[in-house]
């Protein structure tokens, strides 16, 4: 088994995220050359509204005295209206930039989030186990690239014949750990010495063994 301790474990290529990224600011960078150009639309649209709302007063005010006819009252209010529909376009279109302008922000959010993920590493010392990806392999969201284990700690089956495990299911007055209230021990014995490791009952299995 191999033993790995901050280092990389699994390493994804960025050159995906990295193309979306620019893609991304490529949008972004249109949408601020439209907004110019419908500011600058904008201001001429204002001043056309201007002069039509005050032609529309000028025309009403003649058409009272009868020094115009109708028709160019008439005339006037569609110029106005037409000066106003215009302006309220284009504030309409500076407000759809803008809410596309979030959604690619978002986007390039989700992205760099993404691009920190590329690298896994391990926090604590683990011993890796089997090993589900290869050199190159596409890969799938949540899927299951290495298996690692901590090695701070090791879970140890004990089989104990079922004639002894009465007196270990027994009540007992003196104070035990674990969730089943026992305590446990490991031996190591060599040809040189015996280890030992204070350990505890964690569960006991659902296996019986023939």
């Amino acid at each position: 088994s191999c033993i790995i301790w901050r280092r990389s474990l699994v390493v994804v290529v960025q050159s995906g995220i990295n193309l979306a990224l620019a893609q991304i600011d490529a949008q972004i960078g249109s949408i601020d050359v439209k907004d110019e150009t419908v500011r600058s639309s904008l201001v001429i649209s204002k001043a056309e509204l201007e002069i039509s709302s005050a032609d529309l007063v000028r025309q009403k005010d003649l058409a009272g005295r009868g020094a115009v006819p109708q028709t160019a009252v008439d005339k006037a209010v569609r110029q106005e209206l037409s000066s106003r529909s215009s302006v309220n376009s284009l504030k309409n279109q500076l407000a759809l930039n803008g809410a596309e302008r979030k959604v690619l922000l978002a986007q390039r959010n989700i992205a760099l989030r993404d691009l920190g993920y590329t690298s896994i590493k391990t926090p604590y010392p683990v011993r890796i186990g089997q090993v589900s990806a290869e050199v190159g392999q596409f890969v799938n969201r949540g899927q299951v690239l290495v298996e690692a284990e901590g090695i701070e700690a090791v879970e140890i089956a004990a089989q104990i014949p079922i004639g002894r495990m009465a007196p270990l299911m027994r009540d007992s007055t003196q104070p035990r750990t674990g969730p089943m209230g026992l305590e446990a021990k490991v031996l190591l014995r060599s040809p040189i010495r015996v280890i030992e490791w204070e350990a505890r009952v964690a569960r006991v299995g659902d296996q019986i063994d023939p």
